[in-house]
C-alpha cells in the first residue's frame, strides 16, 4: 500500500509436458485470491477519500479481530501522519514493522519522518530496499523527498518519476515530480504535472494542498 508521508513544500508555500505426440495443454495454477477484512477494506476507502479520524476507528476496529495485522498498523501510522501527528505516526510505523519486519512500506515510512536526522545513512537504506524490492513506490517516494530536502532535484525528480511508474494514480507522486520539474526550470512539464495531480486528486485522496498547484500552473502559462 502505497500512501503519502512528508510532501515538500514550495517556496510559495511448471508448463506440462507433451507425450506420444499429444498436443500440449498449458496448465495454469489458480490462486485463491486473498480476502480483505471489511474492516480493513473500509479504512483503506476512508483513508483514501481524506478522512482520517475516521480511517483510524475502521482500522482500529480491524485490529481488534487481529491485533497483529501489520497493515491495519500501517494505515494509523498514514491516518497519524495525514493529521500532523509525526509522533504516534512514527510509533505505529514502528509497531507495522515488528508484526511484519520486512514490510518496506512501513520502513519507507519511517524512514521518511526521520531520514533528514542522517540522510547518508537514510540514503544508503533507502537504495538497499529498493535493490531488492525495485517496484515499491512508497521507497523511491521517501528517496526523492530526501533528496529534495537536499535540494538534489535532478535525483529526486528520477525517484519521483519511478515512484509514479509504480503507483499512477497516487497525486502526491505526481505532485512531488511536479515539483522538481519546477525547480529545475522545465516550466512546461512542470505545470503540465501540476494539472495531473489536480487530476488525480479528483479520483484519489492527496495530501499537497490544490492551491499551491493551482497558483503554480497559473504562474507557469505561457
Amino acid at each position: 500500500m502505497a500512501l503519502p508521508a512528508v510532501l515538500i513544500a514550495l517556496a510559495i508555500a511448471a508448463p506440462a509436458q507433451a507425450g506420444d505426440g499429444a498436443a500440449a495443454i498449458p496448465l495454469h495454477v489458480v490462486r485463491d485470491r486473498p480476502t480483505v477484512p471489511p474492516a480493513l477494506a473500509r479504512a483503506h476507502a476512508l483513508l483514501r477519500a481524506e478522512r482520517p479520524d475516521a480511517a483510524e476507528a475502521a482500522y482500529t476496529e480491524a485490529l481488534r479481530d487481529d491485533p497483529a495485522n501489520a497493515e491495519a498498523l500501517l494505515g494509523l501510522a498514514v491516518a497519524a501522519d495525514h493529521r500532523g501527528q509525526p509522533a504516534l505516526a512514527e510509533r505505529r510505523y514502528r509497531q507495522a514493522l515488528v508484526a511484519d519486519p520486512r514490510n518496506v512500506d512501513a520502513e519507507a515510512g519511517l524512514l521518511n519522518l526521520n531520514g533528514a536526522a542522517d540522510p547518508a545513512r537514510t540514503e544508503s537504506r533507502l537504495k538497499q530496499i529498493l535493490a531488492a524490492h525495485p517496484d515499491a513506490a512508497a521507497v523511491h517516494f521517501a528517496l526523492g523527498n530526501l533528496l529534495a530536502a537536499r535540494d538534489r532535484w535532478a535525483d529526486a525528480r528520477l525517484s519521483y518519476l519511478r515512484a509514479h511508474a509504480a503507483d499512477r494514480g497516487n497525486p502526491d507522486y505526481l505532485f512531488n515530480l511536479a515539483v522538481s520539474l519546477d525547480r529545475l526550470h522545465q516550466a512546461r512539464a512542470a505545470r503540465a504535472g501540476y494539472q495531473a495531480a489536480l487530476a488525480a486528486r479528483e479520483r484519489r485522496a492527496g495530501g499537497f494542498d490544490p492551491a499551491a498547484a493551482q497558483a503554480r500552473i497559473a504562474a507557469l502559462a505561457p
